[in-house]
């Protein structure tokens, strides 16, 4: 009896539908033999704008971000003498 119930409800559309797992994501772990730049961000000058001396480094942050290079297209020309 319960198996004729399940079937006309799959005919219908009723059926339990399952739910999509989260996708599966690398976050932070970018691999070592990847090409890195790095950019350094400072300030033009140190003074402070008060005049009261130098300003001091008080932290940094660093991030990464995955920067993806399309390929190059180009023509080659080649001649025959």
């Amino acid at each position: 009896m319960a198996e004729a119930e399940e079937h006309q409800a799959r005919q219908k559309g009723d059926a339990p539908k399952r739910k999509a797992g989260k996708p599966r994501r690398n976050l932070g772990n970018l691999p070592e033999d990847l090409p890195r730049v790095t950019k350094v961000i400072e300030p033009d000058s140190t003074a402070c704008p008060c005049g009261c001396g130098e300003m001091e480094r008080i932290g940094e942050d660093r991030t990464e971000r995955l920067d993806i290079i399309p390929a190059i297209s180009c023509l080659s020309y080649r001649f025959a003498t």
